[in-house]
C-alpha cells in the first residue's frame, strides 16, 4: 500500500486494517510490517481508531522514522488504553509529495516467550586453533524476562554446530549482546551464521544471520 500526499498537506491518509475480533485484547497484541517513504528521512504514525469512518478518532501509538529502503518494525499496544479495534497507519504530513510504502502487515497475539537473534558479529579473519569472539544481537519480542536460553553459531555449508554459549537476561522489548567464542580447526574461507534457541518459545521462524571468513 502506498499512502500519497501530493500538494495536499491538509487531508487526512489513512491505511486502516479491519477491525480485531471481540475476544481480542489490543493490549495484548502487536503489528508487524515493512515499511519505507520516498525521502531519505520521513515518519509515520501507527495508532489505533474506534471508528473508521472518523479520522478523529485515531489515536497515536508509536511514531516511527523511515528511510528510503525497506525495514521491519514490530510494535506493541501494550500501552494503549483506550477502547479502538481498529490497527491503523497514519501519513505524517510533514511534506509534500511524500510517498510512505507499507508492506506485509500481520496482526498477532503477543506471545509471552519469543526471542530473535537480530545480528552476528566479530572477527572475520580469525586463526585456526585461536579463540576468536563474536557477538549475538538477541531481541526480547515476547511479554516474559528470558534468562533461560543459548545462542549458537553454525557453519552455513553443512548447518553443522560450532559453538555455543549462554544467553544473558533480556526484559520484554530489550536488546542484548550475547558472547560467543569460537574457535576455527580448519584452514580457508567459512560461511556461518548464528541463531537463538528458546525451549519455550512461541515463535519459531529463524531467519540465519549470515557472515563469512
Amino acid at each position: 500500500m502506498a499512502l500519497y500526499n501530493a500538494d495536499d498537506l491538509a487531508a487526512n491518509l489513512l491505511l486502516i486494517a479491519p477491525p480485531l475480533g471481540n475476544e481480542v485484547d489490543i493490549t495484548e497484541s502487536r503489528v508487524s510490517f515493512f515499511a519505507r517513504s520516498s525521502s531519505a528521512t520521513s515518519t509515520m504514525l501507527v495508532g489505533v481508531m474506534t471508528d473508521p469512518t472518523d479520522a478523529t478518532t485515531f489515536v497515536e501509538t508509536h511514531n516511527i522514522t523511515l528511510s528510503s529502503t525497506f525495514s521491519e518494525f514490530i510494535l506493541s499496544f501494550a500501552s494503549y488504553t483506550g477502547t479502538g479495534a481498529y490497527v491503523a497507519f497514519k501519513h505524517p504530513q510533514s511534506t509534500t509529495y511524500l510517498t510512505i510504502y507499507v508492506d506485509t502487515v500481520m496482526l498477532e497475539q503477543t506471545p509471552d516467550n519469543d526471542l530473535a537473534a537480530l545480528l552476528v558479529t566479530g572477527n572475520t579473519t580469525p586463526s585456526v586453533n585461536t579463540p576468536s569472539q563474536y557477538t549475538i544481537r538477541v531481541v526480547n519480542r515476547g511479554n516474559l524476562s528470558q534468562n533461560n536460553y543459548q545462542v549458537k553459531l553454525f557453519n552455513a555449508a553443512n548447518d553443522v554446530e560450532l559453538a555455543t554459549a549462554p544467553g544473558l537476561t533480556v526484559a520484554p522489548d530489550a536488546i542484548v549482546e550475547v558472547p560467543i567464542s569460537w574457535t576455527p580447526t580448519v584452514d580457508g574461507p567459512m560461511s556461518i551464521y548464528g541463531k537463538v534457541v528458546l525451549a519455550t518459545d512461541q515463535n519459531t521462524l529463524m531467519i540465519p544471520l549470515r557472515q563469512s571468513r
